[in-house]
Formats: structure tokens, C-alpha cells, sequence
């Protein structure tokens, strides 16, 4: 049945104090906030999916901002988000007496280069004090966006429940002409870190065709090896 997936206000007090409410996008992993329209693969990068399900969406609280703008990148130098979130998914509420924090801290280095840290701290069901039940995970990343080499790389490692994961993608996308784009990305996780023979690897091609500005076509090929 139809689910809603984005539904919240913004209240844009100052530019280093922005509050925003309601059902949206987890503030975890560079990819993650992105609109699906600016993504150069049809799917996320396998963490995403795992550990980031229905969309990568939680109902909370979120406050962000930036601080020293640079006039020749037109960003702030450092720019921060930090969420409280129910921790259960969309269209739910809340499963306990726990909330879940998320939040991630920028350095725009330059115009095209932008580092990241992001942090998830939460608790899982209802009995949320056992520590079986927790959910803690850490990434770094960078990207490069040029006027025609478009990198990005992250890494994550998480402690899902007791058991220790980690996962990282690395992509890259050339443009050609102004509305082609082939793409290639490296996708690995291993959903437990002390067992052997656990880690997925995906190898991404893809070509992205944007004709106009609302119309786009993106195809992939994806070989997965476990």
C-alpha cells in the first residue's frame, strides 16, 4: 500500500541555525541525504540499504547550519547536522522509551572537495536498555565533485546487535557531454566481521542519460560475487 516518505517543515532561523520536523532523511553517510534524482546508480550502496532501510527515513528532530562562509566555493567551511529520531522506521511510532541520535559534520575543503564524519547512536526494540539491542555506527568519506570528474568513496563500520560489520563503496562518474554520464562503482560489506567467507562485493556500470532538465534514464549492469 502507498506509504508516505517525506513529510516535514523547515524553519530557516539563521544560517547557522536551521530546525527541521516531521518524517525525513536520516542525516548518516554522504549518500544517504541525496535526492534520488542526483544519484548516479538506480540503487544505493549496499550499506544504505542494510543498515538504512524504507528509504533511509526516521520521524524526529533535526537542527543543522554552517559556519565561515568562503566567497570563491560559495559554502561554509564546516557545515554540521544533528537529528533525535524515533529509531523505528516510517509511519510508526515510537517502540520504546529510547531515542536514536544521527548526525554528520562537513569540511568543504575547497569548490569540489568536501569531507565527512557521521555518527548513529540508538536503541532497538522495547526492551532498549540490553545491550543486544543497540545500534551504533561510524563513517568517513569524501567526495570530489568537478566539472567533469565526479568522485566519491565512504566507509562505515557498525555494531548491530552485538555483531560488527563494516562496509565501504568507492565510485566514479565522467561527463562526456553535458547530458551523458557513464559510471563506475565498487560496492563491498560483510555483515559480521568474525566469521570467514562473509563479505558480498558488487561491481557497478552504469550510464546516466539527461535529455531535459525533469527527464532522466539511468542504466546498470551489476555483477554480485559472495
Amino acid at each position: 500500500s502507498p506509504k508516505i516518505m517525506d513529510a516535514y517543515a523547515k524553519f530557516k532561523i539563521d544560517p547557522m541555525f536551521n530546525v527541521q520536523v516531521g518524517q525525513m532523511k536520516i542525516p548518516f553517510s554522504i549518500e544517504n541525504p541525496l535526492s534520488p534524482t542526483s544519484l548516479e546508480f538506480i540503487d544505493n550502496a549496499k550499506f544504505i540499504g542494510a543498515y538504512l532501510p524504507t528509504g533511509g527515513r526516521d520521524i524526529g528532530l533535526q537542527v543543522s547550519g554552517g559556519f565561515f562562509p568562503q566567497e570563491k566555493s560559495g559554502k561554509d567551511l564546516i557545515e554540521y547536522t544533528v537529528a533525535v529520531m524515533n529509531g523505528n522506521e516510517i509511519n510508526k511510532k515510537d517502540d520504546n522509551t529510547a531515542k536514536d541520535f544521527s548526525g554528520n559534520l562537513k569540511f568543504n575543503i575547497c569548490k569540489n572537495l568536501m569531507l565527512q564524519y557521521s555518527l548513529y547512536e540508538g536503541k532497538m526494540g522495547e526492551i532498549h536498555h540490553d545491550a543486544n539491542n543497540h545500534k551504533s555506527m561510524h563513517g568517513a568519506g569524501a567526495w570530489y565533485n568537478g566539472d567533469k570528474f565526479n568522485v566519491r568513496s565512504e566507509y562505515y563500520h557498525v555494531d548491530f546487535q552485538g555483531t560488527k560489520g563494516q562496509s565501504c563503496y568507492a565510485q566514479v562518474a565522467y561527463n562526456i557531454k553535458s547530458k551523458v554520464y557513464p559510471a563506475f562503482r565498487f560496492d563491498y560489506i560483510d555483515h559480521d566481521l568474525d566469521l570467514h567467507n562473509n563479505s558480498e562485493f558488487d561491481y557497478s556500470v552504469g550510464i546516466n542519460y539527461v535529455p531535459a532538465k525533469f527527464v532522466g534514464l539511468q542504466v546498470n549492469y551489476t555483477c554480485k560475487t559472495y
